[in-house]
């Protein structure tokens, strides 16, 4: 009887729950080149957008609202190139006491900010910079040369890493800027790079700098390193490739992450050395272990660790934020339709297809994406591109392609290629 009661017992029991795994999905995508982020109390992120690298001013700030709505919250900044890198807009941040957002560009000299009302939503029209406070302002010659990231001290002061720099620098408290750390050379075998500080975050009474490290990139040669406002620095993890970020969580989890490896046979200052796919997420802990989290991460560049311990991650070149998280795989729900049900088309026939575009946005209210400018047409330029196109000897069946003068890794569409 004692037998069977346990086996009964037991037969009761609810079954185990699996342990929650790490799951990826897309948050965000369509944007320019994005970079640091922010969230609003409301659940809205903030985007910092480096914009196109075309000397325009395509940089700025987008906001994901709750209801995932897309737009520009700020616009109209310079986006550029240095030493063949993006140059835009790197980071927004929302101050500890939820009033200000701080944002600022490539060469500005100093922050900008702008108060946030107890709703912040998506403005008619995008703020600019003539909408836009400056602080942190020039001191003689020390000012920010490239701000890439902010933090605040324990008391809200701003705190920002400068990749140019090489330095952390502190607003003043007549607010002016100063540098109270900078950082020396890495010595790498049988040289030495610039240590290049990206990433910033305050741990307790240190803070956390990632050392992305300078040309020629070699592997392995970035840092984390922690350091104080005596000047006192110490490395808390090393053999990084190209670290550009840190960020503690609620829960207090340290978030590392890792741009991406370098070909050694490319140059520095072209751009096009960083390998696809290469990028890592890690967890420091605190005797300097790291454990990987997640790896081929195509250029990451900055990660938001979330109140619900979800982790946004941005992309820069991919121009899309992930969201990771941990729990069980989402039920695929597949349907198709019934064999006896009928599925017919409708094709639809258009005479003039820009007049029917033109209809669409204007009843869709449609607008071009906020700092990119659009040039107009050029009636020779359109002329000359239609008589190459649909030329008798270059194209008599008036099926020309952009392989057929270009070459056929780049035509994407013709079958002759």
């Amino acid at each position: 009887m004692f037998l069977l009661i346990l086996i009964t017992l037991s037969a009761c029991q609810p079954a185990p729950e699996p342990e929650p795994i790490l799951q990826m999905r897309q948050f965000a995508n369509g944007l320019l080149n994005p970079a640091g982020m922010t969230e609003l109390p409301n659940g809205a992120i903030l985007v910092a957008e480096e914009g196109t690298g075309k000397n325009d001013f395509s940089a700025g700030v987008s906001m994901i609202t709750p209801d995932g709505q897309v737009g520009r919250l700020i616009s109209g900044l310079p986006s550029g190139r240095d030493s063949g890198d993006l140059s835009g807009v790197p980071f927004v941040k929302l101050s500890p006491d939820g009033r200000t957002l701080y944002t600022a560009h490539f060469n500005l000299g100093h922050l900008y900010t702008l108060p946030v009302p107890d709703t912040l939503a998506l403005p008619d029209e995008p703020f600019t910079a003539d909408d836009l406070a400056s602080q942190m302002l020039p001191l003689n010659n020390v000012q920010l040369i490239n701000p890439f990231d902010i933090t605040f001290d324990a008391n809200g002061v701003p705190v920002v890493s400068d990749a140019s720099g090489n330095g952390v620098a502190k607003e003043t408290e007549d607010g002016t800027t100063r540098f109270f750390h900078r950082f020396s050379s890495i010595k790498v075998e049988n040289d030495s790079i610039d240590p290049v500080p990206t990433g910033i975050e305050r741990v307790g009474p240190e803070y956390f700098v990632t050392l992305f490290g300078g040309c020629p990139y070699p592997a392995g040669s970035g840092q984390l390193v922690a350091i104080d406002e005596n000047r006192n620095e110490r490395i808390v993890t090393d053999g990084l490739n190209m670290p550009i970020d840190v960020a503690q969580g609620p829960d207090g989890t340290i978030w590392l992450l890792e741009f991406a490896e370098f070909r050694p046979d490319a140059s520095c200052f072209s751009g096009m050395g960083y390998q696809a796919n290469s990028g890592r997420l890690s967890r420091v802990f605190s005797n300097g272990a790291t454990e990987l989290v997640l790896e081929g991460l195509n250029f990451p560049t900055s990660v938001l660790p979330r109140a619900d311990g979800s982790l946004l991650i941005s992309q820069v070149f991919e121009g899309n934020i992930i969201e990771l998280y941990w729990g069980q795989p989402e039920a695929e729900t597949l349907s198709s339709p019934d064999e006896n049900t009928a599925v017919s088309t409708t094709r639809q026939e258009f005479d003039n297809l820009d007049a029917v575009l033109q209809r669409v946005i204007a009843e869709a209210g449609l607008r071009p994406y906020p700092g990119s400018d659009i040039p107009e047409d050029d009636p020779a330029l359109v002329q000359l591109g239609q008589q190459l196109f649909f030329d008798p000897l270059l194209s008599g069946d008036q099926n020309i392609s952009c392989a057929t003068c270009h070459h056929p890794a780049l035509a994407m569409g013709d079958g002759r290629a």
